[in-house]
């Protein structure tokens, strides 16, 4: 059979071989930096004299910062989406590796018990993880190199901002009817990945944010009666930011240049 087929493009690398290959390193040192981080955090109490449910707390709260500001950096950086979910996607990967330190050595010092539970991980890399991915969503509704960092900036100031609801929730609550009070104030905190987070751990920590002295001072927030903080109600509002952003994003690459 003198007929020869057409080769196939065996010098190809796959697709995990190629983001190995480009982003292999760079997935490495984002993973080292986040749990350097975060432990470090954590280590950081423990050497000041500070409590094991105050590190872990603290830890806790330099996760959440640390994803808002790194996994949309992270993802602005590579050409190709799978590579830039990647990216993006290894802080919070990486912070389940902290999760799981805290587990195994923030514990009561008379009880022992864990002051970061394994469900209570698994919630918190929920959040975080929802944090990611979001940010990656919004940042790949840009095509080109430029767009990508504006939006990736953009994105950190707007996490940075829901984390910091509780601060700035003053504003909304002094321009809205009294009526609708309640209700914004109770949007200040399901929007704030720090009350979802802590809400995973208040058992253990017997922690909520709007009941620390300091918050009392800083915000008004805390002078509504509002519901309970569900450890899902970050979660759930970053996934459909993710949505509507990847949707977005799919429809803009498909459509002419």
């Amino acid at each position: 059979m003198s007929e020869i087929l057409p080769e196939a493009d065996a010098g190809a690398p796959g697709p995990v071989a190629e983001l190995l290959r480009r982003s292999g390193w760079a997935l490495v040192g984002i993973a080292a930096a986040t749990v350097l981080v975060e432990l470090g955090a954590y280590a950081a109490g423990r050497i000041l004299g500070i409590g094991p449910k105050a590190s872990a707390l603290a830890a806790l709260a330099t996760a959440a910062v640390w994803t808002a500001l790194a996994a949309p950096a992270a993802a602005a950086g590579p050409r190709r989406p799978l590579h830039a979910l990647c990216r993006g996607g290894v802080v919070a990967d990486a912070s389940a590796v902290t999760l799981i330190v805290l587990w195994l050595i923030a514990r009561h010092p008379q009880t022992a018990q864990p002051y970061v539970t394994f469900l209570a991980a698994v919630k918190i890399y929920c959040t975080l993880a929802a944090m990611a991915l979001a940010a990656v969503a919004v940042v790949l509704c840009a095509r080109r190199g430029a767009g990508r960092h504006i939006l990736a900036v953009g994105t950190a100031v707007v996490l940075v901002l829901l984390l910091s609801s509780l601060l700035w929730a003053g504003i909304p609550l002094a321009v809205a009817p009294p009526e609708a009070r309640t209700r914004v104030a109770a949007v200040a905190l399901w929007i704030n990945p720090f009350c979802s987070i802590g809400a995973a751990v208040v058992a253990q920590t017997d922690f909520v944010w709007t009941r620390y002295g300091m918050m009392y001072r800083l915000n008004s927030v805390c002078d509504y009666p509002t519901p309970n903080v569900p450890w899902y109600a970050a979660t759930v509002c970053c996934l459909c930011v993710a949505g509507i952003a990847g949707a977005a994003g799919f429809l803009r690459h498909r459509g002419p240049d």
